[in-house]
Protein backbone atom coordinates (compact mmCIF):
# COMPACT_ATOMS: atom_id res chain seq x y z
CA UNK A 1 0.00 0.00 0.00
CA UNK A 2 1.40 3.41 -0.97
CA UNK A 3 1.84 6.29 1.46
CA UNK A 4 -0.76 8.30 -0.49
CA UNK A 5 -3.36 5.55 -0.23
CA UNK A 6 -2.71 5.17 3.50
CA UNK A 7 -3.16 8.91 4.06
CA UNK A 8 -6.58 8.92 2.41
CA UNK A 9 -7.73 5.65 3.92
CA UNK A 10 -8.00 3.92 0.50
CA UNK A 11 -6.71 0.40 -0.07
CA UNK A 12 -5.93 0.47 -3.79
CA UNK A 13 -6.95 2.17 -6.98
CA UNK A 14 -9.09 -0.84 -7.90
CA UNK A 15 -10.82 -0.77 -4.52
CA UNK A 16 -12.10 2.78 -4.73
CA UNK A 17 -15.87 3.21 -4.62
CA UNK A 18 -16.50 5.28 -7.76
CA UNK A 19 -19.83 6.45 -6.32
CA UNK A 20 -17.96 7.78 -3.30
CA UNK A 21 -15.47 9.56 -5.53
CA UNK A 22 -18.27 11.03 -7.62
CA UNK A 23 -19.99 12.29 -4.48
CA UNK A 24 -16.79 13.86 -3.14
CA UNK A 25 -16.11 15.44 -6.52
CA UNK A 26 -19.59 16.95 -6.64
CA UNK A 27 -19.25 18.32 -3.09
CA UNK A 28 -15.68 19.63 -3.22
CA UNK A 29 -16.85 23.20 -3.71
CA UNK A 30 -20.04 22.87 -1.62
CA UNK A 31 -19.64 23.60 2.06
CA UNK A 32 -21.88 21.97 4.65
CA UNK A 33 -21.45 21.50 8.40
CA UNK A 34 -20.05 18.13 9.41
CA UNK A 35 -23.39 16.68 10.53
CA UNK A 36 -25.21 17.74 7.36
CA UNK A 37 -22.42 16.41 5.18
CA UNK A 38 -22.57 13.01 6.87
CA UNK A 39 -26.35 12.88 6.54
CA UNK A 40 -26.12 13.79 2.84
CA UNK A 41 -23.55 11.07 2.14
CA UNK A 42 -25.38 8.42 4.15
CA UNK A 43 -28.69 9.22 2.45
CA UNK A 44 -26.99 7.97 -0.75
CA UNK A 45 -25.81 4.80 0.94
CA UNK A 46 -22.20 6.00 1.20
CA UNK A 47 -19.74 5.86 4.07
CA UNK A 48 -20.07 9.39 5.48
CA UNK A 49 -16.90 9.24 7.57
CA UNK A 50 -14.80 8.08 4.64
CA UNK A 51 -16.31 10.76 2.40
CA UNK A 52 -15.60 13.42 5.02
CA UNK A 53 -11.98 12.36 5.42
CA UNK A 54 -11.44 12.23 1.69
CA UNK A 55 -12.99 15.63 0.96
CA UNK A 56 -11.22 17.40 3.81
CA UNK A 57 -7.91 15.89 2.69
CA UNK A 58 -8.49 17.11 -0.88
CA UNK A 59 -9.43 20.59 0.32
CA UNK A 60 -6.30 20.87 2.46
CA UNK A 61 -4.07 19.75 -0.40
CA UNK A 62 -5.51 22.44 -2.67
CA UNK A 63 -5.90 25.07 0.04
CA UNK A 64 -3.91 28.13 1.11
CA UNK A 65 -1.51 28.80 2.63
CA UNK A 66 0.53 25.95 1.24
CA UNK A 67 1.80 23.43 3.73
CA UNK A 68 5.37 24.17 4.89
CA UNK A 69 8.27 22.02 3.81
CA UNK A 70 10.55 20.39 6.33
CA UNK A 71 12.16 22.97 8.57
CA UNK A 72 9.62 25.68 7.76
CA UNK A 73 7.07 26.94 10.27
CA UNK A 74 3.40 27.19 9.40
CA UNK A 75 2.76 30.90 9.88
CA UNK A 76 -1.03 30.48 9.92
CA UNK A 77 -1.03 27.58 12.36
CA UNK A 78 -3.40 24.86 11.17
CA UNK A 79 -5.89 27.25 9.51
CA UNK A 80 -6.41 27.18 5.77
CA UNK A 81 -8.80 28.41 3.08
CA UNK A 82 -9.81 27.06 -0.31
CA UNK A 83 -11.05 28.79 -3.44
CA UNK A 84 -14.30 27.08 -4.54
CA UNK A 85 -15.89 28.42 -7.75
CA UNK A 86 -18.49 30.49 -5.88
CA UNK A 87 -15.76 32.43 -4.06
CA UNK A 88 -13.62 32.87 -7.16
CA UNK A 89 -16.62 34.19 -9.10
CA UNK A 90 -17.60 36.55 -6.26
CA UNK A 91 -14.05 37.91 -6.01
CA UNK A 92 -14.01 38.57 -9.75
CA UNK A 93 -17.36 40.40 -9.46
CA UNK A 94 -16.12 42.44 -6.50
CA UNK A 95 -12.87 43.31 -8.28
CA UNK A 96 -14.79 44.52 -11.32
CA UNK A 97 -17.48 46.53 -9.51
CA UNK A 98 -15.19 48.09 -6.88
CA UNK A 99 -12.50 49.05 -9.40
CA UNK A 100 -11.38 52.63 -9.94
CA UNK A 101 -12.19 52.03 -13.62
CA UNK A 102 -15.79 50.93 -12.94
CA UNK A 103 -18.83 52.98 -13.91
CA UNK A 104 -20.07 52.75 -10.33
CA UNK A 105 -16.93 54.47 -9.01
CA UNK A 106 -17.16 57.15 -11.71
CA UNK A 107 -20.61 57.98 -10.33
CA UNK A 108 -19.67 57.76 -6.64
CA UNK A 109 -16.23 59.42 -6.67
CA UNK A 110 -17.51 63.02 -7.02
CA UNK A 111 -20.11 62.25 -4.35
CA UNK A 112 -17.79 60.40 -1.94
CA UNK A 113 -17.64 63.38 0.44
CA UNK A 114 -21.44 63.33 0.83
CA UNK A 115 -22.96 62.08 4.06
CA UNK A 116 -24.58 59.16 2.21
CA UNK A 117 -21.13 57.74 1.45
CA UNK A 118 -19.45 58.88 4.66
CA UNK A 119 -22.11 57.00 6.60
CA UNK A 120 -20.67 53.50 5.99
CA UNK A 121 -17.22 54.76 7.03
CA UNK A 122 -18.67 56.17 10.26
CA UNK A 123 -20.50 52.89 10.87
CA UNK A 124 -17.32 50.88 10.25
CA UNK A 125 -15.18 52.96 12.63
CA UNK A 126 -17.86 53.17 15.34
CA UNK A 127 -18.46 49.41 15.22
CA UNK A 128 -14.74 48.69 15.32
CA UNK A 129 -14.37 50.94 18.38
CA UNK A 130 -17.23 49.15 20.14
CA UNK A 131 -15.67 45.78 19.41
CA UNK A 132 -12.36 47.08 20.76
CA UNK A 133 -14.07 47.85 24.06
CA UNK A 134 -14.84 51.56 23.67
CA UNK A 135 -18.27 53.00 24.41
CA UNK A 136 -19.49 55.20 21.57
CA UNK A 137 -22.63 55.69 19.52
CA UNK A 138 -23.05 56.40 15.84
CA UNK A 139 -23.96 60.07 16.40
CA UNK A 140 -20.81 60.78 18.42
CA UNK A 141 -18.66 59.14 15.75
CA UNK A 142 -20.49 61.04 12.98
CA UNK A 143 -19.94 64.34 14.78
CA UNK A 144 -16.19 63.69 14.87
CA UNK A 145 -15.79 62.27 11.35
CA UNK A 146 -18.36 64.17 9.29
CA UNK A 147 -18.72 67.45 11.20
CA UNK A 148 -15.07 67.67 12.24
CA UNK A 149 -16.01 68.39 15.85
CA UNK A 150 -13.30 68.61 18.49
CA UNK A 151 -13.19 65.39 20.55
CA UNK A 152 -14.34 65.87 24.12
CA UNK A 153 -13.87 62.39 25.57
CA UNK A 154 -11.19 59.74 25.58
CA UNK A 155 -13.16 57.56 23.15
CA UNK A 156 -13.82 60.48 20.81
CA UNK A 157 -10.06 61.14 20.80
CA UNK A 158 -9.46 57.54 19.72
CA UNK A 159 -12.05 57.95 16.95
CA UNK A 160 -10.54 61.26 15.81
CA UNK A 161 -7.03 59.81 15.68
CA UNK A 162 -8.22 56.75 13.76
CA UNK A 163 -9.87 59.05 11.21
CA UNK A 164 -6.65 61.06 10.96
CA UNK A 165 -4.72 57.87 10.18
CA UNK A 166 -7.21 57.00 7.44
CA UNK A 167 -7.22 60.52 5.98
CA UNK A 168 -3.43 60.42 5.70
CA UNK A 169 -3.45 57.22 3.68
CA UNK A 170 -2.25 58.29 0.20
CA UNK A 171 -4.62 57.84 -2.77
CA UNK A 172 -2.40 55.06 -4.10
CA UNK A 173 -2.52 53.28 -0.73
CA UNK A 174 -0.08 50.59 0.38
CA UNK A 175 -0.12 47.11 1.82
CA UNK A 176 0.64 47.49 5.50
CA UNK A 177 3.50 45.69 7.17
CA UNK A 178 4.18 45.35 10.88
CA UNK A 179 5.86 48.76 11.12
CA UNK A 180 2.83 50.44 9.54
CA UNK A 181 0.56 48.89 12.16
CA UNK A 182 2.96 50.01 14.88
CA UNK A 183 2.98 53.64 13.66
CA UNK A 184 -0.81 53.69 13.37
CA UNK A 185 -1.26 52.24 16.85
CA UNK A 186 1.12 54.82 18.28
CA UNK A 187 -0.86 57.66 16.70
CA UNK A 188 -4.30 56.32 17.61
CA UNK A 189 -3.41 55.88 21.28
CA UNK A 190 -1.05 58.89 21.58
CA UNK A 191 -3.45 61.08 23.60
CA UNK A 192 -5.59 58.37 25.15
CA UNK A 193 -6.06 58.81 28.88
CA UNK A 194 -7.19 55.19 29.27
CA UNK A 195 -7.83 52.06 27.27
CA UNK A 196 -10.45 49.34 27.76
CA UNK A 197 -9.66 47.13 30.72
CA UNK A 198 -9.32 43.81 28.91
CA UNK A 199 -6.68 41.13 29.09
CA UNK A 200 -5.44 42.02 25.63
CA UNK A 201 -5.23 45.76 26.29
CA UNK A 202 -3.66 45.42 29.72
CA UNK A 203 -0.32 45.80 27.95
CA UNK A 204 0.47 49.46 27.35
CA UNK A 205 0.66 50.09 23.58
CA UNK A 206 3.90 52.02 23.90
CA UNK A 207 5.47 49.19 25.92
CA UNK A 208 4.32 46.75 23.27
CA UNK A 209 5.80 48.90 20.49
CA UNK A 210 9.15 49.10 22.23
CA UNK A 211 9.13 45.38 22.94
CA UNK A 212 8.20 44.16 19.47
CA UNK A 213 11.42 42.17 19.13
CA UNK A 214 9.72 39.68 21.42
CA UNK A 215 6.85 39.31 18.95
CA UNK A 216 8.44 38.06 15.71
CA UNK A 217 5.47 35.77 15.13
CA UNK A 218 3.10 38.77 14.98
CA UNK A 219 5.29 40.51 12.41
CA UNK A 220 5.63 37.38 10.31
CA UNK A 221 1.89 36.78 10.44
CA UNK A 222 1.00 40.33 9.42
CA UNK A 223 3.42 40.26 6.50
CA UNK A 224 2.49 36.81 5.20
CA UNK A 225 -0.50 37.82 3.06
CA UNK A 226 1.32 36.54 -0.02
CA UNK A 227 0.77 33.04 1.38
CA UNK A 228 -3.01 33.22 1.45
CA UNK A 229 -3.76 32.74 -2.23
CA UNK A 230 -3.24 33.80 -5.78
CA UNK A 231 -5.70 36.72 -6.06
CA UNK A 232 -4.80 40.07 -4.40
CA UNK A 233 -8.34 40.55 -3.08
CA UNK A 234 -8.15 37.10 -1.53
CA UNK A 235 -5.02 38.26 0.29
CA UNK A 236 -6.77 41.40 1.53
CA UNK A 237 -9.69 39.40 2.90
CA UNK A 238 -7.41 36.89 4.58
CA UNK A 239 -5.42 39.55 6.40
CA UNK A 240 -8.65 41.32 7.34
CA UNK A 241 -10.19 38.09 8.65
CA UNK A 242 -7.03 37.29 10.57
CA UNK A 243 -7.05 40.69 12.28
CA UNK A 244 -10.76 40.47 13.02
CA UNK A 245 -10.68 37.01 14.55
CA UNK A 246 -7.47 37.26 16.58
CA UNK A 247 -6.12 39.88 18.99
CA UNK A 248 -2.74 40.84 17.55
CA UNK A 249 -2.36 44.20 19.26
CA UNK A 250 -2.67 45.34 22.88
CA UNK A 251 -5.42 47.82 21.92
CA UNK A 252 -7.47 49.08 18.96
CA UNK A 253 -7.13 45.79 17.07
CA UNK A 254 -10.31 46.23 15.01
CA UNK A 255 -9.71 49.93 14.37
CA UNK A 256 -6.32 49.01 12.94
CA UNK A 257 -8.00 46.44 10.71
CA UNK A 258 -10.31 49.13 9.27
CA UNK A 259 -7.39 51.44 8.48
CA UNK A 260 -5.24 48.67 7.00
CA UNK A 261 -8.13 47.44 4.85
CA UNK A 262 -8.67 50.99 3.52
CA UNK A 263 -5.01 51.29 2.57
CA UNK A 264 -4.97 47.87 0.89
CA UNK A 265 -8.14 48.64 -1.07
CA UNK A 266 -6.55 51.79 -2.48
CA UNK A 267 -3.32 49.95 -3.27
CA UNK A 268 -5.31 47.39 -5.26
CA UNK A 269 -7.18 50.05 -7.21
CA UNK A 270 -10.48 49.08 -5.55
CA UNK A 271 -11.55 52.37 -3.91
CA UNK A 272 -15.19 51.33 -3.51
CA UNK A 273 -14.15 48.78 -0.89
CA UNK A 274 -13.46 51.76 1.40
CA UNK A 275 -17.21 52.28 1.51
CA UNK A 276 -18.05 48.69 2.48
CA UNK A 277 -18.50 48.67 6.30
CA UNK A 278 -17.08 45.18 6.73
CA UNK A 279 -16.58 45.61 10.48
CA UNK A 280 -20.25 46.44 10.95
CA UNK A 281 -21.32 43.59 8.67
CA UNK A 282 -19.19 41.10 10.59
CA UNK A 283 -20.37 42.51 13.91
CA UNK A 284 -24.00 42.07 12.85
CA UNK A 285 -23.25 38.53 11.73
CA UNK A 286 -21.50 37.89 15.04
CA UNK A 287 -24.69 38.98 16.83
CA UNK A 288 -27.06 37.08 14.55
CA UNK A 289 -28.59 40.09 12.80
CA UNK A 290 -26.76 40.04 9.47
CA UNK A 291 -28.93 40.09 6.38
CA UNK A 292 -28.01 37.39 3.90
CA UNK A 293 -26.06 35.36 6.46
CA UNK A 294 -25.34 31.78 5.49
CA UNK A 295 -28.00 29.72 7.31
CA UNK A 296 -25.74 26.70 7.75
CA UNK A 297 -22.89 28.70 9.25
CA UNK A 298 -23.80 31.13 12.04
CA UNK A 299 -20.93 33.15 13.47
CA UNK A 300 -18.65 30.97 15.59
CA UNK A 301 -19.42 27.89 13.50
CA UNK A 302 -18.18 29.17 10.15
CA UNK A 303 -15.16 26.91 10.26
CA UNK A 304 -14.79 23.20 9.67
CA UNK A 305 -12.59 21.29 12.11
CA UNK A 306 -10.79 18.49 10.29
CA UNK A 307 -7.87 16.23 11.06
CA UNK A 308 -5.92 18.12 8.39
CA UNK A 309 -6.50 21.57 9.87
CA UNK A 310 -9.19 24.19 10.40
CA UNK A 311 -10.96 25.01 7.14
CA UNK A 312 -12.08 28.65 7.35
CA UNK A 313 -13.61 28.77 3.87
CA UNK A 314 -17.21 29.19 5.17
CA UNK A 315 -16.12 32.38 6.91
CA UNK A 316 -14.66 33.66 3.65
CA UNK A 317 -17.89 32.73 1.88
CA UNK A 318 -19.77 34.90 4.35
CA UNK A 319 -17.38 37.81 3.82
CA UNK A 320 -17.70 37.85 0.03
CA UNK A 321 -21.49 37.49 0.17
CA UNK A 322 -21.71 40.46 2.56
CA UNK A 323 -19.41 42.55 0.36
CA UNK A 324 -21.44 41.82 -2.78
CA UNK A 325 -24.65 42.75 -0.94
CA UNK A 326 -23.04 45.98 0.29
CA UNK A 327 -21.92 46.90 -3.24
CA UNK A 328 -25.52 46.31 -4.36
CA UNK A 329 -26.63 48.82 -1.71
CA UNK A 330 -24.01 51.36 -2.78
CA UNK A 331 -25.17 51.05 -6.38
CA UNK A 332 -28.80 51.69 -5.39
CA UNK A 333 -27.74 54.73 -3.37
CA UNK A 334 -25.59 56.05 -6.23
CA UNK A 335 -28.40 55.68 -8.75
CA UNK A 336 -30.86 57.49 -6.50
CA UNK A 337 -28.40 60.32 -5.88
CA UNK A 338 -27.60 60.56 -9.58
CA UNK A 339 -31.29 60.94 -10.39
CA UNK A 340 -31.71 63.56 -7.67
CA UNK A 341 -28.75 65.60 -8.93
CA UNK A 342 -29.98 65.37 -12.53
CA UNK A 343 -33.36 66.71 -11.47
CA UNK A 344 -31.70 69.50 -9.45
CA UNK A 345 -29.56 70.54 -12.41
CA UNK A 346 -32.68 70.58 -14.59
CA UNK A 347 -34.37 72.92 -12.09
CA UNK A 348 -31.37 75.23 -12.24
CA UNK A 349 -31.55 75.28 -16.04
CA UNK A 350 -35.30 75.94 -15.97
CA UNK A 351 -35.07 78.88 -13.56
CA UNK A 352 -35.53 81.83 -15.94
CA UNK A 353 -34.42 84.24 -13.19
CA UNK A 354 -30.82 82.98 -13.45
CA UNK A 355 -28.28 84.06 -16.03
CA UNK A 356 -25.76 81.60 -17.50
CA UNK A 357 -23.03 82.59 -14.99
CA UNK A 358 -25.27 81.96 -12.01
CA UNK A 359 -26.39 78.62 -13.42
CA UNK A 360 -22.79 77.55 -13.98
CA UNK A 361 -21.85 78.47 -10.42
CA UNK A 362 -24.87 76.69 -8.93
CA UNK A 363 -24.00 73.49 -10.79
CA UNK A 364 -20.48 73.69 -9.35
CA UNK A 365 -21.81 74.29 -5.84
CA UNK A 366 -24.26 71.43 -6.22
CA UNK A 367 -21.44 69.07 -7.21
CA UNK A 368 -19.36 70.24 -4.25
CA UNK A 369 -21.40 71.88 -1.45
CA UNK A 370 -18.23 72.56 0.55
CA UNK A 371 -17.12 74.94 -2.20
CA UNK A 372 -17.27 78.62 -1.23
CA UNK A 373 -17.25 81.64 -3.52
CA UNK A 374 -16.36 85.30 -2.99
CA UNK A 375 -16.89 88.33 -5.22
CA UNK A 376 -13.31 88.56 -6.49
CA UNK A 377 -13.09 84.85 -7.36
CA UNK A 378 -16.44 85.08 -9.17
CA UNK A 379 -15.23 88.15 -11.08
CA UNK A 380 -12.09 86.33 -12.27
CA UNK A 381 -13.95 83.13 -13.09
CA UNK A 382 -16.44 84.81 -15.41
CA UNK A 383 -14.35 87.81 -16.42
CA UNK A 384 -16.94 90.40 -15.39
CA UNK A 385 -16.88 93.70 -13.54
CA UNK A 386 -16.74 93.65 -9.74
CA UNK A 387 -20.20 95.22 -9.47
CA UNK A 388 -21.64 92.58 -11.81
CA UNK A 389 -20.08 89.82 -9.74
CA UNK A 390 -21.49 91.27 -6.51
CA UNK A 391 -24.95 91.73 -8.05
CA UNK A 392 -24.99 88.15 -9.39
CA UNK A 393 -24.06 86.65 -6.03
CA UNK A 394 -26.44 88.81 -3.99
CA UNK A 395 -29.22 87.90 -6.40
CA UNK A 396 -28.57 84.21 -5.70
CA UNK A 397 -28.98 84.93 -1.98
CA UNK A 398 -32.23 86.80 -2.62
CA UNK A 399 -33.54 83.85 -4.64
CA UNK A 400 -32.54 81.51 -1.74
CA UNK A 401 -30.15 79.54 -3.93
CA UNK A 402 -27.20 80.67 -1.80
CA UNK A 403 -26.44 81.82 1.71
CA UNK A 404 -23.76 84.30 2.71
CA UNK A 405 -21.62 85.40 5.63
CA UNK A 406 -18.62 87.62 6.26
CA UNK A 407 -15.14 86.42 7.18
CA UNK A 408 -13.60 89.66 8.27
CA UNK A 409 -14.18 92.06 5.36
CA UNK A 410 -14.57 89.23 2.87
CA UNK A 411 -18.10 88.16 1.93
CA UNK A 412 -18.42 84.40 1.30
CA UNK A 413 -21.24 82.63 -0.53
CA UNK A 414 -22.28 78.96 -0.23
CA UNK A 415 -25.04 76.79 -1.61
CA UNK A 416 -28.09 77.21 0.58
CA UNK A 417 -28.94 74.09 2.59
CA UNK A 418 -32.49 74.36 1.26
CA UNK A 419 -31.13 74.24 -2.30
CA UNK A 420 -29.08 71.08 -1.70
CA UNK A 421 -31.34 68.06 -2.37
CA UNK A 422 -28.76 65.63 -0.99
CA UNK A 423 -28.22 67.37 2.32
Amino acid sequence: MSDASQSTGMTSAEGIDTRLLAFVQSMIGEYLPYEKFLACAESLGLDGQKAWRLITYARRVTGFPRLPLDGERAVSGDSFWTMPPVIFEAIEVISSRASAASHLWSVIEPLAHRRQFLQPIVEDIATAAIRDGFSIGYEEARRIIVDGATPCTNTETIIAHTWEVMQHIPPEGAFWHADDFARALRHITSDASELPDTAASAVNPITWLLDRDNHPHDDELLESSRLWGTHPLFNLLMQSEMLWSQQHFPACNTLLEVAARTSSARAMGLPLLQLVPLSQLRFNWEHGIASGALPDFPYGRAVLMTEFGTDCTPSLLQDVSMIVASLDGLERTARAMERTLTEANERIGADFRLNHRQQDLLRSLLANPALAMDVETYRRRFDVALTTARDDLNRLVALQWCTTAYEGKRQIFWLSPAADPLR
